[in-house]
């Protein structure tokens, strides 16, 4: 088979034989690119990939550098329960540092403790932080508080 063939090459003569040679090049080479041009797609788009799931887990997911069974990791615990941010979070500890509690936690059971805080913040924007967060915590509870 391969004898007829290249017999079959050569009664055709070689400028014949030269662009069956170009062609196949040709054919390879571009196999060659798009399989380099989709290779090189893939990196990128893994590599884009790996870098918005690498900010997404520095940035959004909360991580706890407290053990739960510590007043903080506690406070970490119960502000990812009521999806607070970590600035809601920071305002907490700070409310609990100006009641001096050893249990920041205690902010969120007793709504006066935020409302002292609110009387004595002379900050227009902390005081509206305050009261936002007071909102969001306390609002629609009745009781004798």
């Amino acid at each position: 088979m391969q004898a007829a063939t290249l017999a079959l090459l050569l009664a055709q003569g070689l400028p014949r034989l030269d662009e069956i040679a170009r062609q196949a090049d040709r054919s390879r080479t571009s196999g060659i690119l798009i399989d380099a041009t989709t290779l090189s797609v893939i990196t990128i788009g893994l590599a884009v990939g790996a870098l918005v799931v690498w900010i997404y887990a520095r940035w959004y997911v909360p991580r706890s550098e407290h053990p739960p069974a510590s007043p903080q990791g506690l406070l970490e615990e119960v502000c990812r329960a009521h999806r607070l941010k970590a600035a809601q979070q920071r305002l907490i500890e700070w409310v609990a540092a100006e009641h001096q509690l050893l249990q920041p936690v205690m902010v969120f059971l007793d709504p006066r403790l935020l409302d002292i805080t609110l009387a004595r913040c002379k900050q227009p924007e902390v005081r509206k932080r305050l009261s936002e967060l007071r909102s969001r915590l306390f609002e629609g509870l009745t009781g004798g508080l």
